[in-house]
């Protein structure tokens, strides 16, 4: 489930943000993000929790954490342009089914809650990549009945 809700959020992020829209990117092992044109968004996962939240062990709570990057040209978009994200993020994210060899939009969407926002500054100030930057924390929680793998919110 991790893996259809982070390309929704991407996806959504991309249809949401016209200013970044192809510069959008999914964070994962191998992804270089020097030299890339500024502003961008990443979009990568953390930490997945889960809590039993029914007699018998049928039913369970689902979280989901996600950090959003924001790399931005100046101190001013770094304020603003999370602000953008944040509200996309309120707005009902259509889920996809990426099961099968290409993403299927489903009818279902589900939200996502950002629980906090961390300006931060670079290591090294010759580092033009990570000057002006901040990411977004978020988190998404479902319920699943284990029986039938239903996705609820």
């Amino acid at each position: 489930m991790i893996h259809a809700i982070t390309y929704a959020i991407v996806e959504h992020l991309k249809a949401s943000i016209p200013d970044v829209a192809q510069r959008v990117i999914w964070l994962y092992d191998g992804v270089s993000l020097t030299g890339r044109t500024k502003p961008f968004i990443t979009v990568d996962q953390l930490i997945n929790t889960g809590n039993a939240v029914a007699a018998g062990r049928r039913d369970y709570q689902q979280t989901y954490a996600l950090q959003i990057g924001v790399y931005t040209r100046s101190v001013a978009e770094r304020s603003k342009l999370p602000e953008v994200i944040t509200k996309a993020l309120r707005e009902p994210i259509p889920l996809y089914d990426t099961d099968g060899t290409a993403p299927v939009l489903t009818t279902q969407t589900f939200n996502a809650d950002v629980t906090g926002i961390t300006p931060i500054s670079p290591e090294d100030v010759n580092d033009e990549t990570n000057k002006h930057r901040a990411y977004l924390d978020v988190e998404i929680r479902y319920y699943l009945d284990n029986n039938g793998l239903t996705f609820t919110q």
